[in-house]
């Protein structure tokens, strides 16, 4: 009987299954849960970033809003319509424009009250079915504008609905799928990715280095060649540095860095020789490269006393680096000198580029001619070793090696910031470098119509 009663029965062990078995599709059950809440919190990730952009994309609808109404108001103040009191404003700015470019002066300031007449002109003037081509194409270009604008709206609008759970379990899987990618991604970068005792790629405190990048511009001066056959040779024959010091693209350098584009400028018998004798049309060219992006620049001004110029190229809100206070400098301050001394190259006579130009086989660009890594600024350390004042100059003396090819590139501070041009060094000693300070510079770009920041930069 103790036998009979101790012994299991028939039916016992399909319980057991019947258990594990229960219990395994509740491990699968969530595991799909677990699943289901990570790509739920995916495509919520991917709608939020679809906002931000057509958040970004509203932003630029509006500057081209702004700009086409712009146009249309200069279609209409050339074709004389619109308000007579509007278009007489818009002539006598015009003109203040033009006096102001005869006497090398900035007209910003006009430039702004240009727009916002041009801009008055348009909301001013009734559209009608007489206008010139011209004004009916400027009001299509804007009609479009707006449209695409719409359509921005139409679809951010819809993804925003998208962006709110309709329930309870879409909030429970969105809160659960935040939660597995944020282990994920914690585990991964406490075990996985190197430690943040790593040393970084760029090690001056607190900047980074792309800001410094976009800051930093290698400067080419050369010649654009339209030869017998129409294709395009760009060649160059000097190079040196140059840094941003405002975000609307103006730029300083050394007089000596533009001194052979001036030069090629000038040589107007050598550009009609080779014109004459190979048929071919050059053009002094400037260049400048911030990071391999390609500009055409002017010289502003040049000034021999401080072996300083002063470029212009088209750029808008990016990087610059700050001018330095004078207090920021003195005997052994940390310094950086930033240039390009890889993509030096010595200047080549008048006859020494003919030649060049008659035994050239292959038509290049100016950008193909440098390697990717010409484009990467190079940076040496050192520290002030002393303040130097000679014939009414300033100058910093420093350890912080300077090459050809980094002239006329920052020397900066641990913050990035602007204290001096790196201009020469005394190659019979060394570590002996000079570059002028910025302080004595400062009312020299003010009366160029550049204005410099002394505070933090963008």
């Amino acid at each position: 009987m103790n036998e009979e009663k101790d012994a299991p029965s028939g039916d016992e062990p399909k319980v057991e299954n019947a258990g594990g078995a229960s219990a395994l599709e509740a491990g699968r059950k969530l595991i799909r849960y677990a699943l289901d809440s990570v790509k739920t919190t995916g495509l919520h990730l991917r709608d939020i970033w679809h906002v931000l952009i057509s958040l970004l994309k509203k932003r630029q609808f509006g500057r081209l809003v702004r700009e086409a109404e712009g146009v249309v108001g200069e279609q209409l103040g050339r074709a004389g319509l619109g308000d007579a009191q509007l278009r007489e404003q818009l002539d006598a700015v015009d003109q203040r424009i033009e006096n102001l470019k005869s006497a090398d002066a900035s007209p910003k300031h006009l430039l702004t009250e240009r727009r916002g007449i041009l801009r008055r002109l348009f909301h001013n003037a009734e559209e009608t079915a007489s206008e010139p081509a011209s004004v009916i194409s400027a009001r299509q270009a804007l009609r479009e504008i707006h449209e695409m604008r719409e359509q921005n709206e139409d679809f951010s609008g819809a993804i925003r609905q998208r962006l709110v759970p309709s329930n309870g379990d879409g909030w429970r899987k969105l809160g659960l799928g935040y939660v597995i990618i944020f282990a994920i991604s914690y585990l991964g970068a406490r075990f996985i990715l190197p430690s943040s005792s790593d040393p970084p790629y760029f090690a001056i405190t607190g900047v980074s280095d792309r800001r410094i990048e976009d800051s930093v511009g290698l400067v080419v001066s050369g010649l654009r060649l339209t030869m017998p056959d129409g294709d395009v040779n760009e060649i160059f024959n000097s190079t040196g540095t140059c840094f941003a010091v405002t975000s609307d693209g103006y730029l300083l350098t050394n007089k000596h860095v533009t001194e052979s584009y001036e030069n090629l400028q000038r040589a107007e018998a050598f550009r009609e020789r080779l014109r004459n004798e190979a048929l071919i049309d050059a053009s002094p060219k400037l260049w400048v490269f911030f990071a391999g992006e390609q500009f055409d620049a002017k010289v502003l001004h040049s000034d021999k006393n401080y072996d300083l110029a002063i470029l212009k190229i088209e750029r808008e809100h990016r990087p610059f680096l700050r001018i330095a206070t004078p207090t920021e400098t003195n005997r052994g301050t940390e310094v950086y000198a930033l240039g390009f001394p890889g993509a030096a190259s010595v200047a080549l006579s008048e006859s020494e580029l003919l030649r060049k130009v008659e035994q050239e086989e292959r038509h290049m660009l100016i950008k193909q001619r440098f390697r990717p890594d010409e484009f990467e600024y190079t940076m040496t350390k050192g520290i002030v070793s002393r303040i130097v004042f000679r014939d009414e100059t300033e100058w910093i003396q420093h350890n912080a090696a300077i090459n050809p090819g980094n002239s006329g590139g920052p020397l900066i501070t641990a913050d990035a910031s602007a204290v001096g041009i790196n201009t020469l060094g005394n190659f019979d000693a060394q570590g002996v470098f000079y570059s002028f300070t910025m302080k004595q510079l400062s009312q020299l770009l003010s009366e160029h119509g550049v204005e410099v920041d002394l505070g933090p930069s963008d």
